[in-house]
């Protein structure tokens, strides 16, 4: 998932594997932090809303199987 994130290397914006990190979790986050990091030409709201977008759908399946009592 980290490779295919494009943690280790940063995929040619339009590629398959750009696209691909686009929408994955680790993905997202690792071109949102590449643009704090060193700007960009427009903001990523593609990613920002692709985060947004597996938190809430995966936070019902965390509290429902993460339970501390």
């Amino acid at each position: 998932m980290v490779c295919a994130a494009g943690v280790f290397t940063i995929p040619e914006p339009g590629s398959v594997l750009y696209q691909l990190a686009r929408v994955t979790p680790m993905g997202a986050a690792s071109q949102v932090m590449s643009y704090g990091w060193f700007g960009g030409d427009s903001f990523p709201w593609i990613q920002i809303v692709t985060m947004i977008g597996w938190t809430v759908a995966l936070t019902p399946l965390a509290v429902k199987r993460f339970k501390w009592r």
